[in-house]
């Protein structure tokens, strides 16, 4: 199977003359070829089944995912090569979703803790609002006060204790990979795409290119989850359990997407 990472971050730049001193030279045409072609996937490197207690698989729509764009990947001299970089697993060379990136984008739905002399303090708790009826709607209004979905994002995510020294209990996040059925099918993952900055209203933009994970490729995300029991304004103890995390979980990445430029359509799910 073909190193994909190995293939678009070194073998992509063996086609520059005189870079390296190696046996065999590919042409920009012959490795996004290999990108781009249809896989074999196998076990190294995908999921070929899923944990349904803490794990879900989502399949990506239109226009497809994009991962790792803000890494650089441009050849000056080549005015046709993939600009933009993209996110690949070190070790395996398959694209995921870093684990970070996973935490980040739900975290990113939660309330934040407003300052106190903070400028933009009323704007902050307006957003703040929205985003507790968010969840509270999600999780069936089991919780329903900002403090309450305060005190579940800290169970989920951690917060750091001042008099400990150290993190509190928290659930934990896997990269989210490539799922497939079965240990060997030819699937068409990566394609392809560009996108046209508009620098100058009165000359045409230059198109930029870039690699994505195409639509209809199913992605699996993978957590460990716990119980997490919060005390609520009213004085009640109220168990979110870690199939009401699971289900929260899937309909906030459902609801945004993850990714670059989910405002435009990237980084979009479905079930």
């Amino acid at each position: 199977m073909v190193n994909l990472g190995l293939a678009y971050n070194k073998r992509y730049w063996d086609t520059l003359e005189g870079q390296r001193n190696i046996e065999r030279k590919y042409t920009f045409n012959e490795i996004e070829e290999i990108l781009t072609s249809k896989q074999l996937i196998s076990s190294e490197g995908y999921l070929d089944w899923v944990d349904e207690s803490d794990s879900f698989v989502l399949k990506t729509t239109y226009p497809g995912l994009l991962i790792g764009t803000g890494y650089l990947h441009e050849a000056p001299d080549e005015n046709d090569a993939i600009k933009l970089g993209f996110y690949f697993d070190y070790t395996s060379g398959m694209p995921m979703i870093p684990a970070s990136s996973v935490k980040g984008v739900l975290k990113s739905y939660f309330p934040s803790t407003c300052g106190e002399a903070s400028e933009y303090e009323q704007d902050v708790q307006k957003i703040n609002m929205a985003k507790t009826k968010l969840i509270s709607e999600m999780l069936g209004n089991k919780l329903s006060t900002y403090q309450d979905i305060k005190e579940l994002r800290d169970s989920i995510f951690g917060k750091s204790s001042e008099e400990e020294g150290m993190r509190t209990q928290q659930d934990i996040f896997f990269d989210a990979t490539i799922y497939c059925h079965g240990n060997e099918n030819k699937k068409e993952i990566l394609g392809k795409d560009y996108i046209t900055p508009h620098k100058n209203p009165t000359k045409n933009p230059t198109p930029i290119s870039m690699l994505k994970i195409l639509p209809n490729v199913e992605i699996c995300f993978r957590f460990e989850t716990k119980d997490s029991i919060i005390q609520s304004e009213d004085g009640r103890l109220v168990k979110i359990t870690t199939t009401d995390k699971m289900n929260l979980f899937k309909e906030l990445l459902l609801f945004g997407g993850v990714g670059a430029k989910t405002n435009v359509g990237y980084g979009q799910f479905e079930a």
